[in-house]
């Protein structure tokens, strides 16, 4: 923390320069990058104090206690109240300019925006570089050689301190075919998980603690239900007026081509219309390769689309997304290793989870400095067990620039099929390690078994963290109702919920009604699913506003597979819907 000012500090620089009180409090706001006019017993002061400390502000943070000085405390008042607006303490400096008080110091930490105006004033310092520093100061000062990894490099380090423009970029278009009979009618990423999170709440609340003051979404299916959920950013303050939430839903891109053909259509030549179908019967053949219009085919594909509105914000890094995972991780962490090594590419890897495969997912080796040597997508031989998470920092340009050069080659894809194979060949691509909780939920298994971990694994995977809750749209609705009858084991029951039943080892989202005498065990019910006295459901996914009639029974039997009934299936009392069956959800009106 920076130094407290005392009525002898005051005296000291303006009594004794004979300056004005106002020329004093000019001296000192252009002087310090973070100045806090305050007075030592008022909360609001202590409040402002208390946030600004949290922040490795070192000698650029200084505070003038007004109640100490031995004269002219209300003068200071007033001119502060002059120069801001209001005389009320305490006033807060930041880069010469005022933010306001207590409220509006928290408000703007609450944001996030309050770490990007102390980064612009450059009055934060990089915890992480010094303790790296201080480590490696420390071992070698006792003769020990330290690994890279806790070095800075010994190259240019201009770029270490230089600011960078980041931005977050979640792709959530992707239709999620993999899931079956929860993504016919919704977007993978609006899946709910835990009861009253949805998929995409885990990328955004990360982005929101980790004070990322631009995430963008680009979209392509069922966007409705998705952008219901995402409520404009408001779930994460990310709903102002500068910066914040952007959604980037799919464009037909201009076709110079398309407009030539339309003039000669209106000009009247029929040799130029037989050209015309010509090459309308070509593009028909080609379509999937032609990135006119129509849907991405993949996560660079879908990046590479949106390039003139990214080259328009130009980013420096950009920090790349995806939206059905599991996991918490300051984003801050890899991009400051992401500079600290000056990578093209820096890859977040993490080891196969339990019970998964290698081969759904890009497989990486990595020598002992941690740079990637080899990037296999979906082998299916895989050499390694450290995977991706699919949380990638580009530097912008490079990124770019290659994906130029490969869709001059052809049609672009996925970012494990040409791109990142590209980048790792070149030589500056690195990982770093994810060390803790992380699940790709894709296939119906993995979104089972992220769901049971979150009853059984509790300590690995910890949403309840006040320190890093998972934030979501919130379901306005009553505490959950347990009737006499009702009975629990080691489950999740939503707000809004009527039981009467027997509940084990399952989570059940808003609204739920399980009738006494029904038995729920090892299953996921989704929003306001009715479950009728005696019906039996075992091991199965629920999609919402589903109705199961008495005593049905669901998932019963030998296979141990997973059954799956879609959004607004009912199903009549006394049917049996053996294990692994899945039944799609009913059609929507028009």
């Amino acid at each position: 923390m920076g130094s407290i000012w005392s009525s002898s500090d005051s005296s000291s620089l303006s009594s004794s320069s004979d300056l004005s009180v106002g020329d004093h409090i000019q001296q000192l706001i252009h002087k310090y990058p973070v100045m806090v006019f305050s007075k030592s017993y008022c909360p609001y002061s202590s409040k402002a104090k208390n946030i600004l400390s949290k922040y490795n502000l070192d000698k650029n943070y200084h505070v003038l206690e007004l109640d100490q000085l031995s004269s002219n405390a209300d003068q200071y008042q007033t001119e502060l109240g002059k120069l801001t607006g209001a005389k009320t303490v305490p006033r807060v400096f930041i880069n010469g300019k005022c933010i306001g008080g207590g409220d509006d110091t928290m408000a703007l930490e609450k944001r996030g925006d309050l770490e990007r105006l102390l980064r612009e004033a450059k009055a934060i310092k990089n915890m992480q570089s010094r303790l790296v520093e201080k480590v490696r100061s420390t071992l070698e000062s006792v003769g020990v050689k330290t690994p890279r990894k806790l070095r800075q490099p010994k190259s240019d380090t201009s770029n270490k301190n230089k600011r960078h423009k980041i931005l977050a970029l979640v792709l959530a278009g992707g239709q999620g075919g993999r899931l079956d009979v929860l993504t016919e009618q919704r977007a993978k990423p609006a899946i709910p998980f835990g009861g009253t999170l949805r998929l995409i709440d885990f990328s955004m609340s990360n982005c929101r603690h980790s004070h990322l003051s631009d995430v963008w979404i680009v979209e392509q299916y069922e966007v409705f239900k998705l952008n219901e959920h995402l409520a404009n950013g408001r779930p994460w303050d990310m709903d102002r007026t500068y910066g914040g939430l952007r959604v980037l839903p799919p464009f037909e891109v201009h076709d110079k081509n398309k407009n030539d053909d339309d003039k000669n259509d209106q000009s009247g030549s029929k040799d130029k219309s037989k050209e015309k179908d010509k090459k309308k019967n070509n593009n028909e053949k080609s379509q999937d390769n032609d990135d006119h219009g129509g849907f991405a085919t993949g996560n660079a594909d879908a990046i590479y689309r949106q390039r003139r509105l990214l080259n328009d914000f130009s980013p420096d890094l950009l920090l790349v997304l995806s939206a059905d995972h599991v996991y918490k991780l300051d984003f801050r962490d890899v991009i400051d290793f992401h500079k600290d090594h000056q990578a093209d590419v820096t890859i977040v890897t993490t080891k196969v989870p339990e019970g998964d495969s290698a081969s759904r997912f890009g497989v990486v080796q990595v020598n002992e400095e941690g740079r990637v040597t080899n990037f296999e997508y979906k082998p299916k031989h895989p050499k390694s067990d450290l995977v991706t998470t699919e949380v990638i920092v580009y530097d912008y340009p490079k990124l770019m620039d290659t994906l130029e050069q490969l869709a001059d080659k052809g049609e672009l894809k996925d970012y494990g099929e040409e791109l990142l194979p590209n980048l790792v060949k070149e030589g500056n691509v690195w990982e770093f390690r994810l060390n803790s909780y992380w699940r790709d939920v894709g296939i119906p298994e993995s979104y089972w078994k992220a769901s049971m971990d979150l009853i059984l694994k509790k300590s690995e995977l910890h949403l309840d963290d006040p320190e890093w809750p998972i934030l979501t749209r919130s379901t306005q609705r009553l505490p959950a109702h347990l009737l006499d009858s009702a009975r629990f084991e080691n489950s999740l029951i939503s707000p809004g919920c009527v039981i009467g039943g027997t509940i084990i080892r399952s989570i059940l989202g808003p609204g739920c009604i399980v009738d006494a005498g029904a038995i729920i065990r090892d299953s996921i019910l989704f929003d306001e699913v009715h479950v009728e006295e005696g019906a039996l459901i075992e091991r199965a996914i629920i999609d919402e506003n589903v109705f199961i009639g008495k005593g049905a029974t669901i998932g019963v039997g030998e296979k141990k597979d997973l059954t799956m009934i879609g959004r607004r299936v009912q199903i009549s009392p006394g049917s049996d819907i053996p294990a692994g069956e899945k039944i799609p959800p009913e059609k929507e009106e028009d």
